[in-house]
């Protein structure tokens, strides 16, 4: 339900087995498969999970028990978008104006 929710159509997801996963492609996605009990890349088509078990790992890493886990996931994907982009200063000022404007 949330891929539904929150992909378009036609989006690429990468993903392990898990039986739950079988119907995105009929929801109007590209859907690839990486069984990992055999490889970590699927030689056929390249799908892999690092990129999302790595993201997820850095994502923990963040969490306290103060913080839900959706304004953790929030700043997270903020900082990842703005450091490819921006020097850390102009990271941290939007991050604080972001937190500004939750506040209030």
């Amino acid at each position: 339900a949330v891929v539904s929710t929150q992909s378009t159509g036609g989006t690429t997801i990468h993903t392990d087995q898990w039986a739950a996963y079988n119907q995105l492609s009929t929801k109007g996605f590209t859907h690839l498969t990486v069984n990992r009990t055999l490889y970590f890349v699927d030689p056929l088509t390249n799908c892999h999970r690092n990129t999302q078990e790595g993201m997820w790992h850095h994502l923990k890493r963040r969490l306290d028990s103060h913080q839900s886990l959706e304004h953790v996931f929030i700043e997270f994907m903020l900082r990842r978008r703005f450091e490819a982009n921006c020097g850390v200063a102009q990271i941290e000022n939007a991050l604080h104006a972001f937190v500004a404007v939750l506040r209030y």
